[in-house]
């Protein structure tokens, strides 16, 4: 019954854009534009974090070419935010890119407001772990955070 409820939301979605049709309830943000402190776990920023920094120091190529060229849509249905939005994933490929190139991508999307893509960008840092790669899937709020924190030259 959840997938159904899933699919359905990811399908009213505009692919387009990271904003939800419906207008999400309201939350206490911060003055740089984040989630309330209460809304995510400084555990989980500081897990985010130490995922996305090895992955900044991952310079080598793809090793599983069959993962990389897979598209961020078979990471599942939908990205569920604090805020109520869900958006689902994007038909986009890692390909050749390197853990930290991926990592750059992510956090220049999440300068940009991209929140979604950002995701899913991280997400594709870790596409060749899968239990690494679902983590930051299903903490997403953490990943924005953790992105901004981490430092990639």
């Amino acid at each position: 019954m959840l997938a159904v409820v899933l699919v359905t939301a990811a399908q009213s979605q505009t692919l387009s854009g990271d904003q939800p049709t419906a207008q999400p309830p309201q939350t206490d943000v911060s003055a740089n534009g984040s989630q309330a402190a209460s809304d995510v776990s400084s555990a989980e920023v500081v897990q985010a974090a130490t995922y996305l920094k090895a992955a900044a120091n991952d310079f080598t190529g793809c090793r599983r070419p069959s993962a990389c060229y897979a598209y961020f849509d078979s990471f599942g249905v939908a990205i569920p935010f604090a805020d109520g939005s869900i958006v689902p994933f994007s038909h986009v490929q890692r390909l050749s890119a390197t853990s930290r190139e991926c990592i750059k991508k992510a956090k220049a999307l999440e300068a940009e407001g991209n929140r979604s893509l950002a995701v899913q960008w991280a997400m594709a840092a870790r596409i060749e772990n899968r239990t690494i790669r679902d983590w930051l899937g299903n903490h997403p709020d953490a990943v924005l955070i953790a992105l901004r924190q981490v430092t990639v030259l």
